[in-house]
């Protein structure tokens, strides 16, 4: 995967995760609850958005009671502290907030958190060829509809079993004395299945704040809840007896619809790849400059308009191409507008590359 801090925000969470079960596990060394958080005061660095797993991470250690020594505490602080210095040192004393000019505003409505949230879940973005913070993604057509569908259902499939673990946990949390927290037949000090689902229900229940600010959200920034709901949702069903069979039923038509469209999609990535990808480009390059001889242009047509794409280098090359125009065969047949603009401007060429057909501003090529 390419470094990208989401993309490696669910390792730091299952450490996350396992560090935590360790420390509340018996009697474990408290070591566990300092490598916990320093855990987290790495993906909150990664990811701000995980900062809304503190107040979980505390809630958790005063349910269980297991909040270790005062000098543990002041020790633990000391090194987020140490950790998160160079941050603080850099917006305090550096960063030229008299410049600063906000591009978005931080608060954007209640709904927005919900809407990403069910978007993760299901990966509704992935159905999306164009999106505000996306150049561009798997091109599904012309199966959107069908596509968008079945990830719909998987989304409130998801949103079903999430929905009922957590309601399965809050009945066994109590309040006491105001603020005296505490789960009902926790008769001894290791976990359990039970103790688990409610771990990581408190830990996705932390995403409320997001709905209670009204933060800007994108569906990528709910990434560190990836082993949290794969987690949840397996013990769930090993767990629950009620209803077991509907769960595994659920579960598995779930992980069915989610599969397949990642098989798909990988598929028809590798079969109509962007020649914009890493590792096509140069592709891509070495075969213009293998036909056309320099001086030649490539440009992209898509949905979007034209684009300015590389100029061949080829000393050898066949003959002048002229200036070339590339679209996806997918984006020919769906644009009226592309055929247009290609039909009265350009000439198709004898060129192929991948899934794109080429055409030229040269007559004969």
């Amino acid at each position: 995967s390419f470094f990208w801090n989401p993309n490696y925000i669910p390792f730091f969470m299952s450490m996350f995760i396992i560090s935590v079960f360790k420390y509340l596990d018996g009697k474990t060394s408290v070591l566990f609850f300092h490598v916990a958080g320093i855990i987290l005061n790495i993906m909150v660095q990664m990811m701000p958005q995980s900062i809304v797993l503190i107040p979980a991470f505390v809630f958790i250690l005063v349910l269980f009671k297991k909040l270790p020594s005062i000098f543990n505490q002041i020790m633990h602080v000391f090194f987020q502290f140490v950790m998160v210095y160079p941050w603080l040192h850099y917006y305090f004393f550096i960063f030229g907030w008299e410049n600063f000019v906000p591009s978005q505003k931080l608060y954007k409505g209640f709904t927005i958190s919900i809407n990403e949230y069910m978007n993760y879940l299901g990966g509704w973005v992935l159905n999306s060829e164009y999106t505000t913070y996306l150049a561009y993604g798997t091109n599904t057509y012309p199966y959107e509809n069908l596509i968008d569908v079945f990830l719909k259902i998987s989304s409130f499939i998801a949103l079903f079993l999430v929905i009922y673990a957590t309601s399965l946990s809050f009945k066994r949390i109590k309040l006491k004395h105001y603020l005296n927290f505490y789960i009902v037949g926790n008769s001894n000090h290791y976990l359990t299945k039970e103790k688990c689902i409610i771990i990581l229900s408190l830990i996705n229940f932390s995403c409320i704040l997001f709905l209670l600010t009204g933060m800007q959200m994108v569906s990528y920034h709910f990434q560190f809840l990836a082993p949290v709901l794969a987690l949840k949702m397996s013990l769930l069903v090993s767990f629950e007896k009620k209803y077991k069979k509907l769960l595994i039923f659920a579960l598995s038509f779930l992980i069915l619809i989610q599969g397949l469209f990642s098989y798909w999609r990988a598929f028809s990535e590798y079969k109509k790849p962007y020649v914009t990808d890493i590792g096509y480009s140069d592709q891509f390059l070495n075969y213009f400059n293998y036909n056309c001889l320099e001086g030649s242009a490539a440009y992209i047509l898509d949905p979007r308009g034209l684009h300015f794409f590389i100029t061949s280098r080829g000393k050898n090359g066949k003959k002048y191409c002229g200036d070339l125009i590339l679209v996806l065969k997918d984006h020919f047949t769906k644009s009226e507008i592309i055929r247009w603009f290609l039909e009265k401007k350009y000439t198709k060429s004898d060129l192929k590359f991948k899934d794109y057909m080429i055409w030229t501003s040269v007559e004969y090529l």
